[in-house]
């Protein structure tokens, strides 16, 4: 479970590893330490909770495109 990091670095430099290898474990730690540090940075700067903002309050206009029979603002309407 755990890991001896010391010897886990002791082996990776004393491994033989070509150019490509190389370039594979240097760009996989840059990746990992840009990851880590962007995670710590967005638990850290979290917003506070903001109010939620409130809906409009909705406008019925009689006659208006789409006021068939079956919209709601059909209902309103003075029947006579």
């Amino acid at each position: 479970m755990f890991i001896d990091h010391q010897k886990a670095l002791k082996d990776l430099l004393e491994k033989d590893m070509n150019r490509k290898e190389f370039l594979i474990y240097i760009g996989g730690a840059i990746i990992g330490v840009i990851g880590v540090t962007s995670f710590i940075e967005n638990l850290l700067h979290q917003p506070g909770k903001k109010k939620q903002a409130t809906a409009a309050p909705a406008v019925t206009v009689d006659g208006s495109y789409g006021g068939g029979g079956y919209s709601a603002s059909s209902s309103l309407r003075v029947k006579g």
